[in-house]
């Protein structure tokens, strides 16, 4: 039997766990027309859940192009996502033909394997400024005028590589675009999510609802394990889904290393996570050297337990005075390192008590 626990990729829709909440609200916002921006920390399960969404409006006859911006590197890059994007929607949409017929200025077909489309550039348009093509492609959605219709816009921020005023351009033709399609904004990069969008000097600034990803629930996190894999004790999934803090990615990681142990015993979840924290050293090291020493202070009180991080008790473990914690704490939360509880904060990533320790 093979390893039933994925962490080095998104997992597919249908292995979504929890976020129904989430998933049900950008589905009715989507249906009101209303635009949304969703930002969590990177493997936070928000690529899964663009997949689900993608997966139930289309079941509704929605028209769903998913565009990922992810180190997009130039305009002319932007333009060629743009491209895939409508030619992957158009592929899998019941209004195939019509929609090829309306786009068929923009993209040249190559159909290879079944229902799978390769957007091939034009000689006529490689002639072309790709920031023309880029405005012909963002007006696409008032060419189809069909109301069913998301655009999916994933790592956002990244579109900024290109050139830093894009948003604007995505704006200049999004605003024009009620009744005939919603947007939904997506980016890890939470500093720069919340710049674009609640930055009044920025063009999108107050224009997309926020719907944020929190750790998963403990319950749906226990029962998925256990569904998984049958062999691993409910204590011993809670107490894995315990030290991964909700976290979807570190929970697939110390399941997979579990599986790998001869009895998946609590004793083999030590091992597990022993495995897990050396296979995440190098990428917990560069984050952790990429902080200031007051945020690697705050950070490490909060992975020590101290939730009230302006706290008396935190302040001395940090050795920091008040207003330099509360600098360092909002940075944290900003970049993604820090989330709220109903009890203060927490470290996003679980392994970092961990690590730590070891260290």
């Amino acid at each position: 039997m093979a390893n039933p626990f994925t962490y080095d990729r998104p997992l597919p829709p249908d292995q979504l766990i929890d976020r129904g909440n989430e998933l049900a609200k950008l589905a009715e916002l989507a249906g009101a027309g209303q635009s949304t921006r969703l930002a969590a920390p990177r493997r936070y399960g928000k690529t899964t859940l663009l997949g689900a969404l993608d997966r139930d409006l289309h079941s509704q006859g929605w028209l769903v192009v998913y565009i990922d911006f992810s180190k997009a590197r130039d305009l002319a890059d932007v333009v060629e996502r743009l491209r895939r994007g409508w030619a992957r929607a158009s592929q899998v949409h019941r209004k195939a033909r019509e929609l090829q017929g309306q786009i068929r200025r923009h993209i040249s077909f190559e159909i290879g394997v079944p229902g799978v489309a390769k957007a091939r550039i034009e000689p006529s348009q490689e002639r072309r400024e790709p920031l023309e093509l880029m405005h012909e492609l963002l007006e696409l959605p008032a060419e189809v005028g069909d109301a069913k219709t998301l655009v999916i816009f994933d790592e956002f921020p990244d579109l900024l590589t290109a050139a830093d005023d894009l948003d604007g351009v995505v704006r200049s033709h999004a605003q024009h675009h009620a009744g005939m399609a919603s947007y939904c904004y997506a980016g890890s990069q939470m500093s720069m999510m919340a710049a674009l969008f609640e930055d009044k000097r920025r063009p999108l600034f107050g224009q997309a609802r926020k719907i944020g990803l929190g750790p998963l629930q403990h319950e749906d996190l226990v029962a998925w394990i256990s569904d998984r894999d049958p062999r691993i004790e409910e204590n011993v999934a809670a107490e894995l889904a315990e030290r991964s803090s909700g976290h979807p990615q570190r929970a697939m990681m110390l399941a997979h290393f579990l599986w790998e142990q001869p009895h998946r015993t609590l004793a083999d979840l030590e091992g597990a996570q022993s495995t897990v924290v050396e296979e995440a050293s190098g990428e917990i090291r560069q984050a952790w050297d990429s902080l200031t020493t007051a945020q690697r202070r705050i950070l490490r009180a909060a992975a020590e337990g101290h939730s009230q991080l302006l706290s008396k008790e935190s302040l001395t473990s940090a050795d920091l005075e008040k207003s330099s914690a509360q600098k360092a704490r909002d940075a944290l939360l900003r970049d993604g390192h820090l989330y709220e509880t109903p009890h203060g904060h927490a470290p996003i990533d679980p392994l970092i008590a961990f690590w730590l320790r070891a260290g």
